[in-house]
C-alpha cells in the first residue's frame, strides 16, 4: 500500500507533469513540422492535387526510392543479365516528351504573351479561384509530375547497363528537378514562377527532337547541332538568373523574395555543373587530342544523350556491319 502510495505522488508530482507537458510539446512542434507548417504557409489552391497536401515527403520519397533503384536494385537486378533492347520505348518516351514540353511551352507563349508578363511584378493571388488562374495552377502541377517522368532516363541506363553514364550531373540535376518544382507549385503557383517552367519546356522540345530524331540512322548526318543543346540549356539558367535579379529590383514586388533566391541558386548550381560538362565535352577532349571524349558524352541536358550513344550500342550488337557506322555516330 506504501509502494502505490508512492508511486501516485510520484506520479502527479510537478515534474511528472511538467515532461509530459514538454513531450507534448514537442510532438506537436514536430507535427506542425512536417504537415501543417506547409499548409498553413504554402497555396490552399493546391492542397487537394496529388502529392501537394503537406510537406514534400512523398516526392523525397520518390525521389529515394529512384536513387535506391538506379544506384543498388537496378544493376543488381541485371547483373549476370544481358542489356535489354529499349530502342522502341526510347523513340516512344522521346515522342512522347517532345509533346508534352511542346504542349507546355505553347501554353506558357499564351499565358505570358511570349514571355513578356513574365519581366513583369506578378505576384501571386493566393485568394483567386479564377478560372485562368486555377488553369495556371494545373499547368504547373502537370509539369512537376514531367520531371518525375525524366526520371526514367536513368531507368533506361540500368536496364541497358550503362551503369557508368549515371554521372553525378546526372543524378544531381534528376534529383533536385522534382524537389525545387514541387516548392514552386506549393508556394508560388504562377506570377512570376511561370518563368522557368516556360523556358525549360522550350528547351526540353529542341532536346527530346534531337534524341528523337537520334534514333533514325539516315538522320544522324544532319544532327550535328548536339553540343549547341547543352549551350542552349546554360543560356537558359542565364536568362534565369537575370530574371530573378530583375524581379528582385522592381520597387514594391510582392513575389516571394525566396523564390527569387531559391531560383538563382538553383541556376547557378547547374550552369556550374552544364558549364564544366561543356568544358569536358566538347573544349578539353578536343584541344587535346583532337577528338570528342566519349565518356564525358554520355549525359547531356537532362540525361538524354545516352539515347545516341545507346542506339549506336543496340546497333553494335545487331550485326557486325553496323559496328562501322558507330565511329560515326559518336562523332556527332
Amino acid at each position: 500500500m506504501q509502494e502505490l502510495i508512492t508511486t501516485s505522488i510520484s506520479a502527479d508530482s510537478p515534474s511528472h507533469f511538467a515532461l509530459s507537458n514538454a513531450i507534448g510539446s514537442a510532438i506537436d512542434f514536430l507535427r506542425y513540422l512536417s504537415h501543417d507548417f506547409w499548409n498553413d504557409s504554402g497555396d490552399p489552391r493546391v492542397m487537394k492535387l496529388p502529392l501537394m497536401d503537406s510537406g514534400p515527403w512523398s516526392t523525397i520519397s520518390l525521389i529515394f526510392t529512384y536513387l535506391y533503384f538506379v544506384k543498388v536494385a537496378g544493376p543488381q537486378m541485371m547483373k549476370g543479365r544481358k542489356p535489354l533492347d529499349l530502342r522502341g520505348a526510347i523513340l516512344a518516351y522521346n515522342v512522347l516528351l517532345v509533346l508534352l514540353n511542346g504542349w507546355f511551352f505553347y501554353t506558357g507563349c499564351w499565358l505570358s504573351n511570349f514571355g513578356v508578363e513574365s519581366w513583369k511584378c506578378q505576384p501571386v493571388d493566393y485568394a483567386s479561384y479564377d478560372p485562368l488562374d486555377l488553369y495556371k495552377i494545373q499547368i504547373g502541377w502537370y509539369f512537376l509530375m514531367s520531371k518525375f517522368i525524366d526520371l526514367a532516363d536513368t531507368v533506361f541506363f540500368v536496364l541497358r547497363k550503362k551503369d557508368s553514364q549515371i554521372t553525378t550531373l546526372h543524378v544531381i540535376h534528376h534529383s533536385l528537378m522534382p524537389v525545387f518544382t514541387w516548392a514552386g507549385v506549393k508556394f508560388a503557383a504562377g506570377g512570376n514562377s511561370g518563368f522557368f517552367p516556360w523556358i525549360n519546356s522550350g528547351v526540353h522540345t529542341i532536346m527530346y527532337t534531337y534524341y528523337a530524331l537520334s534514333t533514325f540512322d539516315s538522320l544522324k548526318p544532319f544532327l550535328w547541332w548536339k553540343k549547341y543543346i547543352t549551350k542552349i540549356q546554360m543560356v537558359q539558367f542565364i536568362l534565369v538568373i537575370v530574371h530573378s535579379i530583375y524581379s528582385m529590383l522592381i520597387p514594391g514586388c510582392a513575389w516571394p523574395r525566396v523564390f527569387m533566391y531559391l531560383s538563382i541558386f538553383n541556376a547557378f548550381l547547374f550552369l556550374g555543373l552544364f558549364y564544366s560538362f561543356f568544358q569536358k565535352s566538347y573544349v578539353s577532349s578536343f584541344s587535346g587530342n583532337g577528338r570528342n571524349n566519349s565518356s564525358n558524352r554520355h549525359h547531356l541536358s537532362n540525361g538524354n544523350a545516352h539515347i545516341v550513344e545507346q542506339n549506336a550500342v543496340s546497333i553494335h550488337h545487331s550485326s557486325s556491319s553496323n559496328v562501322q557506322r558507330q565511329p560515326r555516330i559518336k562523332k556527332e
